[in-house]
């Protein structure tokens, strides 16, 4: 294969390609699962596994052939923001005790777990919050 940004692991079995546009970084297993990270947004991930499947798809020589992707899926989604404030994450773990778990001797932020939709949310007092889900 003659391209840039990409290395192989043999003894995986996985081609692992960096993108810069859209900015992500690409797995590709023997199984043909692909795994793409690091996307800005939805569109920009469908953009990037519409781009790998053409470059598979040159580099196997398989031009006239139709190529499908099947079982397209957004597995895990991560936001953070930065609140112009302080919170007190102690309250906060006291008036909401079902939804949220604070043990400063274990993490510094409080662990807010989210059922609708379904999110967890790590809240730090100052007033940093990531979103995985």
């Amino acid at each position: 294969m003659n391209t840039t940004n990409v290395t192989y692991e043999r003894e995986k079995g996985v081609m692992m390609k960096q993108k810069r546009s859209p900015g992500c970084y690409i797995k590709v297993y023997s199984s043909g699962k692909v795994y793409i990270v690091g996307c800005r947004s939805e569109s920009d991930c469908r953009k990037a596994a519409r781009s790998i499947a053409r470059h598979v798809q040159r580099v196997m020589g398989k031009l006239h052939e139709r190529v499908i992707i099947r079982n397209y899926r957004i597995n895990n989604v991560l936001a953070t923001c930065r609140l112009p404030f302080g919170i007190k994450i102690e309250d906060v773990a006291a008036k909401y005790p079902a939804e949220s778990t604070y043990e400063p001797e274990l993490s510094v932020g409080l662990v807010w777990r989210s059922i609708t939709p379904k999110a967890t949310l790590r809240i730090h007092t100052t007033g940093s919050i990531t979103v995985t889900g």
